[in-house]
């Protein structure tokens, strides 16, 4: 074996085993962003089956154009007020305080305040006018989780 060939192997195991790292390390990345990504979403999901509210009641006070509602939290789940949607007939209610205030009744808040944690009972009221007739409320969490009830005006 002439000083030319192992030349020519000292370079091919140089090219194999600098390819195989970089192989290594993008597999590697891959892998930990997947584990990443896995963790959020199983945590999503298990948050979203512990997650449930019940529409107790929904008024229509017909002097003041305000639809309030009272919610009770009765997942196991914190929940951000922050990150409730409210849809009338369908329609976005816009998160301002132009359009609706959200507050957790403080008669019924345990801790935390801000946070709706179980068993509190949120108050939504909505500043809109509605037609006379039926109407629907559909409220949902930041899980994705919804309930909706329907009021008369």
């Amino acid at each position: 074996m002439g000083f030319g060939t192992l030349v020519t192997n000292i370079i091919m195991f140089i090219a194999i085993i600098t390819l195989t790292t970089t192989f290594i390390g993008v597999f590697k990345m891959y892998a930990d962003e997947s584990t990443s990504s896995m963790q959020i979403q199983s945590k999503v999901i298990s948050n979203n089956l512990k997650t449930d509210i019940t529409i107790q009641s929904t008024d229509f006070d017909n002097e003041t154009d305000t639809i309030t509602t009272n919610i009770l939290n009765s997942g196991k789940t914190k929940l951000d007020i922050d990150y409730v949607d409210v849809y009338v007939d369908g329609g976005f209610v816009p998160r301002n305080t132009s359009n609706r205030t959200i507050e957790v009744i403080p008669s019924t808040e345990i801790e935390d305040p801000g946070i709706w944690n179980p068993k509190e009972i949120l108050e939504i009221k909505i500043f809109r006018n509605v037609s006379k007739g039926s109407h629907t409320l559909k409220l949902a969490t930041e899980y994705g989780v919804t309930d909706t009830d329907t009021f008369s005006e």
